[in-house]
């Protein structure tokens, strides 16, 4: 049965361009009992997670509970990693990349690109979990309520013109047109917002009817059965699933949330959760070392970046002050301090399950030789006794990791003052937007 679980896991190995919230990327994975621990994405599970293999023989169907500290939701847009695993499960993204780079669909016969557009077929008979048949007309759709709502890619309406697009007389296959010979093609087309969805069934039960806190209605293996807001969401094998030719391990896979990751690591030892994720560096160490037990850091394929914009500031116009703030600044102490530990050092710009990904190797800056460099930098500079400034950050932000970046900051002789959204709009005037004024505010978010 071990072996399975690393297959359940894949599914919660979401790619970058899934990623939402604030959270360093990266992720590591303990599953030395479950055969070796493969990483696949998130989208790629929706046809591998708990799938037989040829020596499975005839072991019972069963159950397999995983426990995360992100809330277990359903909402139609995957805003976690607890959300993503549901919609990876039981819905069908037109196409994804798998671990080798290529393009996959579970949905689609075929599809191809040409200077004129992108043109796909369905496969036939891919039903909803309703029964109803999905077809070209959903696929449109989807993409098309997307970019209307502003949950869709920006590229989606620069590259395609949805509005002359065109369903093919089979009802199957659908055509789009691009408004260039270079446009990114199908591959443009892999954002998590296009877990392809029913056009009937959403107009019969709008976004704000509560039952999509019960249903996600996908064409993918599994359904949502039970939802238990902050609790737990339960997931069934569909009865009337349209891919006969898949078999799968689990009849039924279950997402409890923990609030408390001390709670979640004693109910993993008690044997009530079979897997445990987004577990902080200190549990998954002493998990990771049993072989009995198969754990998951945190990993949503985020980075949280600090950029200095000189535009605001005149000094970070300067190299030597740039080379000095990144001396002074340690990313392990950031991470402990602002991710509780769910982290990993970067060593790209991107997260490793991005395109254009390539490791140039992570540091860590802070020592008192660190310090001493960036100081004789800023005097270099012309700052020997530093320099003071101010960034505006919405209420929402992780206040914790821009108090560590202050903290920081001021070893070196940089005085960073922090002043929230809702500080900063009580001194516009009564004259200003205030749409105008978030938008000021959001764009000072970055210094």
């Amino acid at each position: 049965m071990k072996k399975f679980v690393a297959m359940i896991l894949a599914a919660v190995m979401v790619l970058a361009l899934a990623a939402c919230g604030n959270n360093q990327g990266g992720g590591n994975t303990a599953t030395t009992a479950a055969g070796g621990g493969e990483t696949k994405a998130a989208t790629q599970a929706q046809t591998e997670a708990a799938k037989t293999d040829d020596n499975s023989g005839t072991e019972e169907k069963s159950k397999i509970t995983i426990g995360s500290t992100q809330k277990v939701t359903v909402p139609l847009d995957g805003a976690n990693e607890a959300n993503m695993f549901g919609f990876g499960i039981c819905c069908d993204m037109l196409v994804y990349i798998d671990q080798n780079g290529e393009v996959k669909s579970d949905i689609l016969e075929s599809w191809g690109t040409t200077d004129a557009g992108v043109t796909m077929t369905l496969k036939e008979g891919v039903t909803f979990t309703d029964g109803k048949p999905c077809t070209a007309e959903d696929i449109l759709w989807t993409y098309e309520d997307a970019n209307e709502r502003g949950a869709g890619d920006e590229s989606w309406t620069t590259y395609f013109d949805w509005d002359n697009a065109e369903i093919k007389d089979d009802g199957r296959t659908l055509f789009v047109p691009t408004f260039e010979p270079y446009a990114p093609g199908i591959m443009g087309l892999t954002t998590v917002s296009a877990y392809i969805k029913s056009k009937a069934y959403i107009e019969e039960h709008p976004y704000e009817d509560s039952i999509w806190w019960d249903v996600v209605e996908g064409t993918g293996p599994y359904e949502c059965v039970e939802q238990i807001d902050g609790a737990h969401s339960l997931y069934k094998l569909r009865d009337n699933y349209w891919d006969t030719t898949k078999e799968y391990v689990y009849d039924e896979i279950q997402f409890n949330f923990y609030s408390d990751q001390n709670a979640m690591a004693i109910e993993l030892q008690n044997g009530v959760i079979d897997i445990a994720l987004d577990i902080n560096s200190y549990y998954y160490d002493e998990f990771s070392k049993d072989s009995a037990y198969t754990v998951k850091m945190h990993g949503e394929g985020n980075i949280t970046a600090i950029g200095f914009d000189e535009t605001k500031v005149e000094a970070f116009k300067n190299p030597k002050v740039r080379e000095a703030i990144a001396l002074a600044f340690n990313a392990d102490e950031a991470g402990i301090v602002g991710a509780s530990g769910m982290y990993t050092v970067a060593d790209s710009v991107l997260s490793a399950n991005t395109f254009g990904y390539k490791s140039a190797g992570s540091y860590l800056n802070g020592s008192d030789a660190d310090i001493a460099k960036a100081k004789d930098l800023m005097a270099e500079a012309g700052y020997p006794d530093g320099f003071e400034f101010t960034i505006q950050l919405d209420p929402t932000a992780n206040m914790s990791i821009f108090e560590e970046a202050k903290t920081e900051l001021a070893q070196v002789g940089i005085i960073m003052n922090i002043e929230t959204a809702s500080e900063m709009m009580e001194a516009v005037s009564p004259s200003q937007d205030p749409d105008d004024a978030r938008q000021y505010n959001t764009m000072y978010g970055a210094f």
